[in-house]
């Protein structure tokens, strides 16, 4: 991860029976603490990048995170809805949410 506007990324992902799959993109805009815009593409399906902007509002009972993602086609979007990636993104911020309450000092 290089963090800045102009920098890229990358992850794998490995399951339990070895599988593995690897993104990567790059920063366009980092507004610290309000909003990050990335591409964001599947080494497994090359040419196929969507932008992604993830923006962060204070409220008073916490962060509110919105992700929104725009795809070059609208064949794009409708691969990613019907692959299992919607689903992983959505564990993904179920555990993010977890590991953010369990943060929380007792009592808030």
């Amino acid at each position: 991860m290089e963090p800045w506007s102009g920098g890229n990324w990358q992850y794998l992902l490995h399951d339990t029976q070895g599988n593995e799959w690897a993104f990567h993109g790059v920063y366009h805009s980092i507004v610290v603490p309000l909003q990050t815009i990335y591409t964001y593409e599947w080494e497994g399906q090359p040419g196929h990048v969507s932008l992604e902007t993830v923006t962060f509002e204070h409220h008073e009972t916490g962060t509110k995170v919105t992700s929104t993602s725009v795809f070059q086609s609208i064949e794009d979007r409708d691969a990613m809805l019907v692959s299992e990636m919607q689903a992983d993104g959505d564990q993904k911020m179920e555990r993010l949410a977890k590991l953010l309450a369990d943060l929380q000092p007792p009592g808030i």
